[in-house]
């Protein structure tokens, strides 16, 4: 399976704006995650970008936490600080 830094960037875009829900993120980022330790087959897009989106997908596995019920362990703000932190 093949990703590019510039799909997960569009993945940070749209979850910042709210048009892709965070559970639907996470569930993007679950099924990278399986391909990038499961079976090792999640090849990036530039390869000089690859510890960044390692480090997108298993941030973005956590987008959709509640702590409590009903609120979200994550604001749009800390969406947009990770996103800068990763440099994408």
């Amino acid at each position: 399976m093949h990703v590019s830094e510039s799909e997960i960037s569009k993945v940070f875009d749209d979850l910042i704006s709210g048009s892709t829900s965070r559970e639907d993120v996470s569930g993007y980022a679950h099924n990278l995650f399986t391909h990038m330790d499961g079976d090792g087959t999640l090849i990036v897009d530039p390869i000089s970008s690859t510890r960044a989106v390692r480090e997108a997908i298993v941030y973005l596995l956590g987008v959709d936490i509640q702590e409590p019920p009903g609120e979200y362990l994550h604001s749009v703000e800390n969406f947009i600080s990770a996103r800068r932190t990763l440099g994408l």
